[in-house]
């Protein structure tokens, strides 16, 4: 649950202290966002809330604001009402989600939802349309409200406002239902379309590619489909050696490993393989996607669907710079392509048809489809007038699983000062706050001193500093350690504390690292760290100071449990966490290609 303890970056109170109750919604320019919803929702509220509250639209464009500044002024919303961001940092967007009534998402469309799931696992309430796949991520029925009716969404914002438990209740069932959206499963599925695609192919050749081909933008591509490869790479690189191709226009690839693990089309195309296992992941953007087609009908492969509404995609088929294969073409070719001073009507029809055109195609020539919810499955299934027997739901999702090398053996010993030690990076997300708040609530016999194996944000290291001081809490920040160091440092603590008030899904190497060394671990019980045995670590289930009191003095005061604790993760990390088990896996996933 969001850490409602964490204290935000000096930059980003200031910046945004004088807010007071806001509503927010994410936007950007497209008829499907549909956020002139929540302007006329809002301008019928009770005057008490139109005259304490605000609207915050996130929007990275600044011709954005000047349109709905207009729209807001025209219905009667006052100036000072209507806060439009630009472009925002993820910890300023995390900090306005986490401090919003709610989030509010009027789209008539959406292949996923991720704003509003990021909202949810930040701690804040989602108020969501009840069109397409949004209920799936919302899972509450009793938040979602008619993108039509500006009434319907009127009523779940005074609710929000003035009832704010069941604002709290509402919330409290969407965290639960979104912990339904993890890497496991995605790799779960994104492996049984692989797998089932593999079928053709004979299974008996012992010098067979075991090479997974990703096309899809890359950072620093401003999409969020280059964001999600991201993660799913390093989630399949578990099974598979992962090779992305991108755009031969892509360069300065940012994101490292993705950078290590990657070639251009240009020189893919060199290897003139006659075969490849492929991975398309495909959206709506024409200039980022393109590039992929002439793959996809070279090699087949499954074709991980971001947005199956492909309206953006299919009005630039014909466009001379982008490189569509010529069977796309000619296909588009007896399509008349809408016009302006066309009917209304006849432009809707002819879009509708040239979106299912392009779904058909993709149908053709994909071994697999992955969509991200059986609401976008069943969509897919009617405009493209196609079979399902290729089409499989993947959640979107978040959390990856650790490997390490087998640990290295440890005494455990307990010093005379009792140390808790955070390694990693210091921000917020691993609630600092609410560690020094927890350690102030300890027994003054146990001498807390707390260290922070690694450097972070000044503004929040002056914070602590300053909260230590005031606590009477010995401190300790290290800044950056070289590996030796910091190894070094961690195996002298007496308990390890881990944790994640929200995550991305990246993996936590620290955790893995205390259990390597056989230093007791605390842990949050949620994302990947819940995926933890209970005999090898202390999981919290509610981070709050006094929770996390409660397991430190536990942990601290019962020397058998640490002992027990530091033994079975030695072996919970040789047994489930080495690379032979990891090299293991893989070969018994991937099947050899021909």
């Amino acid at each position: 649950s969001f850490n409602t303890n964490a204290v935000p970056s000096h930059h980003v109170r200031e910046k945004y202290k004088d807010l007071g109750s806001y509503f927010i919604t994410v936007y950007q320019e497209d008829h499907r966002k549909n956020p002139e919803l929540l302007l006329r929702a809002f301008a019928s509220l009770p005057f008490d809330i139109r005259m304490t509250s605000k609207i915050v639209v996130v929007t990275s464009h600044d011709r954005h604001s000047e349109k709905l500044k207009e729209k807001a002024y025209s219905i009667g919303i006052p100036e000072d009402a209507l806060v439009v961001t630009g472009y925002v940092s993820d910890d300023e967007l995390t900090y306005l989600y986490s401090n919003a009534v709610a989030m509010v998402f009027p789209s008539i469309y959406e292949g996923f939802g991720l704003p509003a799931l990021e909202a949810i696992l930040v701690g804040t309430l989602a108020l969501v349309s009840n069109q397409s796949s949004l209920p799936e991520v919302a899972g509450t029925s009793d938040t979602l409200f008619n993108p039509y009716d500006e009434n319907d969404l009127k009523a779940l914002l005074i609710r929000s406002h003035r009832d704010r438990l069941w604002n709290k209740e509402r919330w409290r069932t969407q965290f639960e239902h979104a912990q339904r959206f993890s890497w496991k499963e995605i790799s779960q599925r994104a492996h049984k379309a692989l797998l089932e695609t593999n079928e053709r192919y004979e299974r008996d050749s012992s010098t067979a590619s075991k090479t997974l081909y990703v096309t899809s933008p890359v950072p620093p591509i401003k999409s969020g489909i280059a964001t999600y490869l991201t993660g799913w790479t390093r989630a399949l690189s578990q099974h598979s050696e992962i090779v992305v191709v991108s755009d031969d226009a892509t360069k300065d690839i940012t994101d490292k490993y993705i950078s290590q693990h990657s070639m251009s089309k240009d020189r893919f195309e060199a290897l003139q393989l006659s075969v490849a296992s492929f991975v398309h992941h495909l959206g709506n953007q024409p200039y980022y996607h393109s590039y992929q087609l002439e793959l996809l009908e070279r090699y087949g492969g499954v074709v991980v669907l971001h947005d199956v509404i492909l309206d953006h995609f299919s009005d630039f088929i014909e466009h001379l710079d982008l490189p569509i294969p010529a069977s796309l073409k000619n296909l588009f070719g007896v399509i008349p392509k809408p016009k302006a001073d066309m009917d209304l009507a006849y432009i809707a029809e002819l879009r509708s048809l040239r979106i299912r055109a392009l779904l058909r195609w993709v149908w053709e020539r994909a071994d697999g489809i992955v969509v991200h919810s059986q609401y976008a499955k069943d969509l897919l299934l009617n405009l493209g007038e196609i079979q399902g027997d290729k089409v499989h739901v993947s959640v979107q999702g978040q959390a990856l699983k650790c490997h390490v090398q087998n640990p290295p053996a440890k005494d455990l010993h307990t010093p005379d000062k009792l140390t808790i030690t955070l390694p990693g990076f210091i921000d917020l997300s691993k609630s600092p706050s609410t560690v020094l708040r927890a350690v102030s609530l300890l027994p003054l016999k146990l001498q807390p001193k707390i260290t922070f194996l690694g450097s972070g944000d000044p503004a929040i290291i002056g914070s602590l500093t300053a909260s230590a001081k005031t606590l009477d809490i010995e401190l300790d920040i290290t800044g950056y350690l070289d590996d030796r160091a910091f190894h070094d440092r961690l195996s002298q603590s007496q308990i390890g504390l881990v944790l994640r008030s929200h995550d991305r899904g990246e993996t936590s190497a620290a955790a893995i690292l205390c259990l390597s060394l056989g230093v007791p671990l605390i842990v949050e019980a949620k994302g990947s760290f819940a995926e933890f045995p209970d005999t090898i670590c202390v999981k919290v289930a509610k981070l709050d100071p006094q929770s996390l009191a409660d397991a430190i003095s536990t942990l601290t005061l019962d020397p058998g449990l640490r002992a027990d604790l530091a033994h079975n993760a030695r072996i919970f990390v040789e047994q489930e966490l080495n690379w032979n088990k990891v090299s293991t896996d893989v070969l018994a996933l991937l099947r050899p290609l021909p």
